[in-house]
């Protein structure tokens, strides 16, 4: 492939989900766990920046949705969004489910496709495809034009119940060292960007 830059984000119909339940906790257990105020703000300008048609948040607590709303409503509705319009811009893209089939049912009635879901996970275990192979065979084939949904976890990541759910995992973020304890924030960064380097 003589060009693989991806200059058109028009191109191409890609998600971000950020999914609080359900996760686990440092003991493995499931939970449901918190949204947070960087979450929300950074992930949301790293989604504009690479043209990502939306950005997820899904938490089934109706007080954490309530939460994320007031947040999102302070930079659209607001004094946050007079002070610093490119923060209204991309809080814009943010949309609160409250479970993982609503962002599918969302993405099916914007495409008329239900999405091709993809996992993230540090320490997942099975089968993965890397960056590259996801990047040629589904953003780069003006073939197949199905939906991407890139899905991450909060908390100490995906409970397993969620894998059933997924067509595919991502390969783990790896750095030159052993740690590898990346925020959410800085993995969808460095995935959206290894996606769509230009």
């Amino acid at each position: 492939m003589k060009n693989s830059n991806i200059k058109d984000s028009n191109i191409f119909e890609i998600y971000v989900t950020l999914l609080h339940y359900p996760v686990v906790n440092r003991t493995g257990n499931k939970i449901v766990s918190a949204v947070t105020n960087l979450d929300i703000h950074d992930i949301s300008r790293a989604c504009t920046t690479y043209g990502v048609k939306k950005f997820f948040i899904v938490t089934p607590d109706e007080e954490q949705q309530k939460i994320a709303t007031e947040i999102i409503d302070y930079w659209q509705k607001g004094k946050g969004g007079i002070l610093n319009p490119d923060r209204q811009e991309a809080l814009k893209l943010v949309s609160i489910q409250s479970d993982l089939t609503s962002v599918k049912n969302e993405i099916l009635k914007k495409t008329a496709k239900f999405p091709l879901v993809i996992a993230t996970s540090a320490g997942y275990k099975g089968q993965v495809i890397s960056c590259k192979l996801l990047r040629e065979q589904f953003l780069l084939n003006k073939k197949n034009r199905q939906p991407l949904m890139l899905l991450f976890g909060t908390a100490f990541g995906l409970h397993e119940d969620v894998y059933k759910e997924v067509d595919m995992v991502l390969e783990p973020i790896k750095g030159p060292t052993q740690y590898n304890h990346l925020s959410v924030r800085c993995a969808v960064a460095i995935y959206l960007d290894r996606l769509f380097r230009f």
